[in-house]
């Protein structure tokens, strides 16, 4: 998705533990117009994601497969991870703050948006 003010989003999902998420995470994607989605820690994905990922089928097949999340997110200029546990050496914003520093960026600067697995979250 490119914003009229802000940069080009990538969704970043690190070892996802369950195909289904994959594919629902893609359906909001595409609902959302989101289409660059990269997954970390496997290299393939099963039906049980296409099945969730109702008319974003395109979402799922353009997907990028990593082995870890320095070279998922490489590329990019700027990553805003998503936490539910509050961390020491790392600048906590809202949701809206983070809103706004995206629409903040000029065009064609590359953003992640890294969500941790489902069970455990991501790891420091």
């Amino acid at each position: 998705m490119t914003l009229a003010l802000g940069g080009e989003i990538y969704i970043i999902l690190v070892r996802p533990k369950y195909m289904g998420n994959i594919g629902a995470v893609a359906r909001a994607m595409k609902n959302t117009g989101f289409r660059h989605l990269r997954i970390v820690g496997r290299n393939r994905l099963t039906e049980e994601a296409f099945r969730l990922a109702v008319h974003a089928e395109e979402v799922l097949e353009q997907a990028a497969f990593f082995p870890n999340v320095n070279q998922a997110t490489g590329d990019l200029q700027v990553v805003f991870a998503s936490t539910a546990k509050k961390r020491k050496n790392f600048t906590l914003i809202s949701l809206d703050s983070m809103v706004e520093k995206v629409l903040s960026y000029p065009k064609g600067i590359k953003i992640g948006l890294l969500f941790g697995p489902e069970r455990t979250g991501l790891e420091s």
